[in-house]
């Protein structure tokens, strides 16, 4: 028997629950449990229990437990089962893979000069400082400045796909540092497991010590299950560009705690999946 947290259940039902596919069995009937009690708790009648409503129905969850606490409740009870049926009716999480992995390559073939450290790129974001013509503004802040998350942030922002960015003081945009991106969970997942690696993922090599250069990501945009090959696309001193990187984990060691992978080096390999659509 364990206890479920409601920060574990709001994380493992995040992206929400569907009304629809909620099935509330004789086991739970004979125990109390009405789905219409349940409906009660989509405050917004979209169909799904999600964002705040997830708070409800922990409440609702915990009210049929007896483990003595509000704020956990047990497995092996009523409120266990009933999760049990939650996590089964829970929404999968988005997956834009394929526009990312698009974007990706479409940015190469444009302006992937551009995204080298001596040039300055084009950008679809319009919120980005200089960027007066998105799409055909070069911001001269740019130039002489490493832009791995630059390539990154403009591929998700093509595809349709938010990446966290900062507002500065004059109200205009930067994209989060790379160093920064694995704990930005409102716009991305962990993946814990290469084999559930997919193009249009982001991975971050994270090197010892903090600051602007102490990162480096890239957009996954090729996986081969059947030999290993991992191909990503990113931005490097001489221009942004296609290359193998079926060595990203080689000789790394899971790390459970951080999720991530430890290299022999030091660095920490973060493996992201981005979640959060443009506003």
């Amino acid at each position: 028997m364990s206890n479920i947290t409601r920060s574990a259940f709001n994380n493992t039902l995040k992206h929400g629950v569907d009304l629809k596919k909620l099935e509330i069995g004789k086991e739970l009937q004979d125990q109390g449990i009405n789905k219409a009690d349940i409906q009660k708790l989509d405050t917004n009648n979209d169909g799904f229990i999600k964002g705040n409503e997830l708070n409800g129905l922990f409440n609702y969850t915990d009210g049929f437990d007896k483990n003595g606490s509000g704020r956990s409740f047990a497995t092996d009870q009523t409120g266990g089962v009933l999760y049990g049926a939650l996590k089964k009716a829970r929404t999968p999480r988005p997956f834009y893979g394929q526009a990312i992995a698009k974007a990706a390559a479409d940015r190469v073939k444009t302006d992937g000069d551009g995204y080298g450290f001596y040039n300055a790129p084009t950008s679809p974001l319009k919120e980005l400082s200089g960027n007066r013509v998105p799409g055909q503004s070069r911001p001269s802040w740019l130039k002489d400045n490493n832009k791995c998350n630059q390539f990154v942030g403009d591929a998700l922002t093509q595809a349709g796909v938010a990446m966290p960015t900062f507002t500065m003081s004059d109200g205009t945009k930067h994209y989060k540092n790379a160093e920064r991106l694995p704990h930005d969970k409102k716009h991305f997942d962990r993946i814990t497991d290469p084999k559930d690696l997919k193009p249009g993922d982001v991975f971050v090599v994270d090197y010892p010590g903090s600051g602007l250069s102490s990162a480096h990501t890239e957009v996954i945009t090729g996986v081969n299950s059947k030999d290993g090959t991992i191909l990503s696309t990113g931005a490097h001193s001489s221009g942004a560009y296609e290359e193998d990187k079926s060595d990203l984990l080689k000789d790394a060691k899971y790390n459970a705690a951080k999720q991530c992978w430890n290299a022999p080096g030091g660095d920490d390999i973060y493996l992201l999946r981005p979640i959060k659509k443009l506003d």
